[in-house]
């Protein structure tokens, strides 16, 4: 029976994909009217007509204008918007990070044979953050206002990025550091990692035991936290209580900030207008970071969908596999016998009083009707009904889809 039982909040996963279909939609449908309008998207040069410094920044205008649409076009800009369109609609929030790209591409001749690799793209893209690893106050909106934001990396790092990327600082590689490296290792069991963990529970439960709760891979961390750092004109370093703090970027190594770990690097934000993160709210309704969501505003009627389902496939196994009384006098324990095809049963009585079946009311039609009502409640709240994706005027269901 534990192998069975399912968590509540779980349950509606594997229920109905009603509500998955209608967030579907609306990503598609949200992602689809950005790249339906790059054209649109420019920056506009503020000032007075004639002045000199307007066409200045008329030129750097157009200059930011072609660097946003290169940005946009870029695979890990679109794959970024696509998942952050689809927190956004979900959870009602959604964050996105900035981080800068190198794109380079080799170059080769006629004949094949292959020069240096040239860059093909220097930049900003957009990177999607999962909402669950992000830690931060939850009553501050403004995210340049939050004294700290920690986000955790959920697949980790291995040991080969960790040597190869010059960013971080590592101790000498030998026998005894590699040693001290084994306690970063990621674990997915740990709270910090709450999509891990359930996933590592499911996978126990069906009786999955190749999923190990300790990764190859290391725990990772980067804080985004004001420290009172000061560069001097050599560029080198200092620790000033005393100072003005600036935000930082500091990469950890290890399961917890507040636990054992290793920093690995402490970076001045090289961003002039703030953090390198941006964050979006479906609904601007609620004080705090946190706000109302589509997934909130449905609950009720996703849940009522997933019980009457339920109640279906129990309804029907009461009725195809039904309980029933037996006289033990006249018929053998029926727990002996295979109810299968062309079986016979001996008794020793009158036949029609050997085994009486109990007969169960029939919920199908009603729970059906009910599925129903709850699944156009449920489109109605979602803004995904007929005639928004297209149907009521005779296109397909996946027309508006990217």
């Amino acid at each position: 029976a534990k192998a069975v039982v399912k968590k509540t909040e779980s349950r509606p996963n594997t229920s109905t994909a009603t509500f998955g279909a209608s967030i579907d939609q609306l990503e598609s449908l949200t992602v689809k009217a950005i790249y339906d309008r790059l054209k649109d998207y420019r920056y506009i040069p503020v000032g007075i007509s004639g002045d000199i410094e307007l066409e200045l920044r008329q030129a750097e205008a157009e200059v930011l204008t072609e660097h946003l649409k290169l940005a946009l076009e870029q695979d890990e800009t679109r794959k970024a918007i696509s998942k952050a369109a689809h927190a956004f609609r979900k959870d009602g929030n959604c964050i996105v990070g900035v981080p800068w790209l190198e794109k380079r591409c080799d170059l080769e001749t006629y004949d094949g044979r292959k020069f240096e690799s040239d860059l093909e793209y220097v930049g900003p893209v957009l990177k999607s953050i999962n909402l669950k690893s992000v830690w931060l106050d939850a009553s501050i909106e403004d995210l340049n206002k939050q004294e700290a934001v920690f986000i955790c990396d959920f697949n980790g790092i291995s040991w080969t990025e960790l040597k190869t990327n010059k960013r971080f600082f590592l101790p000498t590689e030998d026998e005894e550091s590699r040693k001290t490296f084994e306690k970063y290792r990621l674990n997915k069991a740990s709270s910090y990692r709450s999509a891990l963990r359930e996933e590592q529970e499911n996978a126990e439960m069906s009786g999955d035991s190749s999923q190990q709760t300790v990764s190859w891979r290391y725990a990772i961390w980067e804080i985004w936290v004001m420290l009172p750092i000061s560069y001097g004109n050599a560029g080198k370093a200092k620790w000033d209580e005393d100072g003005p703090a600036y935000r930082h970027k500091v990469t950890i190594l290890g399961d917890s900030p507040s636990a054992k770990h290793l920093i690995l690097a402490i970076e001045p934000n090289a961003f002039p207008g703030g953090l390198p993160l941006l964050a979006a709210h479906e609904v601007e309704d609620d004080i705090g970071f946190y706000h109302q969501g589509s997934g909130a505003r449905t609950k009720s009627h996703y849940e009522q969908i997933c019980i009457a389902q339920d109640q279906l496939i129990e309804n029907r196994e009461k009725n195809n596999r039904g309980s029933g009384f037996y006289n033990p006098i006249d018929t053998p324990a029926l727990e002996n016998y295979d109810f299968g095809t062309g079986r016979l049963i001996p008794t020793s009585g009158d036949v029609d009083r050997a085994y009486k079946e109990i007969n169960f009311k029939d919920m199908t039609g009603t729970n059906l009707n009910h599925i129903a009502y709850s699944k156009s409640e449920l489109r109605e709240a979602l803004h995904a009904t007929k005639t928004v994706i297209g149907e009521a005027l005779g296109g397909r269901a996946t027309a508006s889809e990217y």
